[in-house]
């Protein structure tokens, strides 16, 4: 009699991510990509000891996906701009097998100064395990640099007991 067998896993686990950078509540001058971690690992997630791999693992090309709102008016970025009066998932670079670390690459300019973000990644595992609970992060873009002036001593001066002066951060 002929028999094959056959190996397989079963992976029942929400894979998750979250977002590294920029940190929840920061200011942030120009930014050339958002960034986070993203994890399908048993043993991270259920806290199981290795050798037990039981993950399907992420994909490379569409395991992380982000979402960023333009808080002033609520607009979702569309992957060129800010355009969408619904969430679109962008798909962000993932380097890793089971956990790993991902990219999504920002345009120059993309960012307004003053303006406030909110952003949110979810990942998928390669059985199609889909991060249902969000992290988010809300950030606000702050491109314009502090201005600080020596505003004393004034004139000429033989001692310097202290020097005044000004600062500010709009």
């Amino acid at each position: 009699a002929y028999f094959s067998t056959f190996t397989f896993t079963v992976d029942m686990t929400t894979p998750t991510s979250r977002i590294t950078f920029p940190a929840n509540n920061s200011f942030i001058g120009s930014v050339p990509a958002l960034t986070g971690t993203a994890d399908d690992s048993v043993e991270n997630l259920q806290a199981w000891v290795s050798p037990r791999s039981f993950e399907a693992g992420l994909s490379t090309s569409a395991g992380v996906e982000l979402a960023i709102q333009r808080l002033t008016d609520n607009k979702w970025w569309d992957g060129g701009s800010f355009n969408s009066a619904s969430r679109v998932w962008n798909a962000a670079g993932f380097s890793g097998a089971s956990s790993g670390t991902w990219t999504y690459n920002v345009p120059a300019g993309a960012i307004a100064d003053g303006t406030t973000y909110y952003a949110m990644s979810r990942t998928r595992d390669l059985v199609g395990n889909l991060q249902v609970a969000y992290t988010t992060n809300y950030f606000t873009g702050d491109t314009t640099p502090p201005d600080s002036r020596v505003t004393g001593p004034t004139g000429s001066t033989s001692t310097v007991n202290s020097i005044y002066g000004t600062a500010y951060d709009i």
